[in-house]
């Protein structure tokens, strides 16, 4: 594998080709590919142009033309401190909007299809914030789709995030299954996968830990390396799904490294907490009443039922909005009253009970 750029396509190991004939606007928009990835650092000696006009950087990159130039736009400088041997991700992370990732396996079959699954199984036995599922093309309840593509080789390429979307595509080279088996190609497509999410290679300093020979630093090259908090400060051979070069004897599994980056990027998201106390305002008219509750972090918006048993059975609804309090009248009697804060994943518990009662005359 190898790293991925902002919208940029990461091909694992891919082979070195000759240039061969491409359309001349084709040619143009590589040559200015090449020009903005030396602008934003990268040496002569990582980047490559393809048979087909595409341009790889860092050994696994194929970065597009959009890509590039944002890469020279919009590049976050990162202090020599954080220059540490971490886990890393891009400056491009998914949307925390984002529930449903699906990814259309359809182009796969036999052990390839099986690794697919299990790859899929990596990300939600983790309970992320979003969840993986295997689909044919677009399906209902997706929130976007990722979409893997089988190509003649034995390398892997996806790419990193960008408009607060996964990259959208996966080449998965076809020996890749036959010649390594099961394990390892879940373990290309998990990598692929974590590319599509803002993961950069956890080796991204030194590349030949993973992938031997000489030390090559795939650099910040104006995507970002920005380290996860909680993650260990050295990289082995075989200790990241997320390291560079993949091998025979890569299992697959993510290291206690992977989960700690990973739950630390894209934490299941939980319902926000009780706003209590609810309280009624001292002076009060007849039935009007202000009530109040406390604001709490991850409401997206607040209710207020009344009941007219102290049981709260069959409450109803008197009040739904973002602010913190509201008036209400009482036209008769008692009610029992209680709040709560919701957001997209679900409702707090109940406030504490609250009972107002209408009186004759103004205080």
């Amino acid at each position: 594998f190898l790293v991925g750029l902002v919208a940029l396509v990461s091909a694992c190991d891919a082979p070195d080709g000759e240039f061969e004939s491409i359309d001349p606007a084709d040619e143009a928009a590589a040559l200015e590919i090449v020009d903005n990835l030396r602008l934003a650092g990268y040496p002569a000696s990582e980047i490559e142009v393809r048979e087909d006009g595409t341009v790889v950087a860092g050994g696994d990159a194929v970065v597009t033309l959009e890509a590039s130039r944002e890469m020279i736009g919009a590049g976050e400088a990162v202090d020599a401190d954080d220059i540490e041997f971490r886990h890393y991700r891009s400056t491009n992370l998914i949307s925390p909007s984002i529930d449903r990732i699906c990814v259309d396996g359809s182009a796969l079959t036999g052990t390839a299809s099986a690794a697919l699954d299990d790859a899929l199984a990596n990300y939600t036995d983790l309970n992320l914030a979003f969840d993986m599922v295997r689909t044919s093309g677009p399906a209902v309840g997706c929130d976007t789709l990722i979409t893997i593509k089988l190509f003649d080789g034995s390398s892997g390429s996806s790419g990193f995030p960008f408009g607060l979307l996964p990259y959208p595509t996966i080449w998965l080279g076809d020996d890749i299954a036959p010649n390594f088996g099961a394990a390892v190609t879940t373990h290309v497509i998990t990598h692929e996968l974590g590319h599509c999410i803002g993961l950069r290679h956890t080796d991204y300093y030194d590349r030949s830990i993973s992938c031997g020979g000489s030390t090559a630093d795939e650099g910040d090259a104006g995507l970002g390396a920005i380290h996860i908090p909680g993650t260990p400060t050295t990289a082995t051979a075989n200790s990241s799904v997320m390291n560079a070069c993949y091998n025979a004897g890569n299992t697959g599994q993510w290291s206690a490294a992977d989960i700690t980056a990973l739950t630390t990027l894209y934490p299941k998201l939980l319902t926000p907490p009780v706003p209590s106390p609810l309280s009624k305002q001292s002076d009060v008219c007849f039935g009007s009443y202000t009530m109040n509750w406390t604001a709490q972090l991850g409401a997206a918006y607040y209710q207020l039922y009344r009941s007219t048993s102290s049981g709260f059975s069959s409450p109803v609804q008197l009040y739904s909005g973002n602010a913190t309090s509201t008036e209400i009248d009482v036209p008769s009697g008692t009610w029992y009253l209680r709040a709560r804060a919701c957001n997209n994943y679900g409702c707090s518990a109940w406030t504490n009970q609250v009972a107002v009662k209408r009186l004759f005359s103004c205080n």
